[in-house]
């Protein structure tokens, strides 16, 4: 019995979109990703928080409109900028551009 698996050359878990080498356009209707929640590590070994990375990051989820959520910008950056909160979780202090805290569809009553 001679059995063909589909190698999928690319995901998009944004928008729940395939692409296979031979087929195309590309097969949606696949599962997606309903929510992003970035954030700056913390502790001892923390490596610094990369901006453009979660910049990007926002920008694909306004492009497929996925929520997107920043928890905090770490603890090295607390500490560089004597933040309050010593993990950068106070939105008030960070760039106004990553001040985001977008719930999915379903769990948004759940915030409130």
């Amino acid at each position: 019995m001679n059995r063909t698996l589909i190698q999928w050359t690319d995901y998009d878990a944004l928008r729940g979109a395939s692409y296979d080498r031979n087929v195309y356009p590309r097969l949606t209707g696949q599962p997606k990703l309903d929510w992003i929640i970035v954030g700056g590590e913390s502790g001892r070994f923390a490596r610094p928080f990369n901006f453009e990375w979660a910049r990007s990051v926002r920008r694909a989820c306004e492009a497929s409109g996925t929520a997107f959520f920043v928890k905090q910008l770490g603890s090295l950056w607390a500490k560089e900028h004597h933040a309050k909160d010593s993990h950068g979780g106070d939105p008030s202090e960070w760039p106004e551009d990553l001040r985001v805290r977008q719930w999915p569809r379903g769990l948004q009553r759940m915030a409130a």
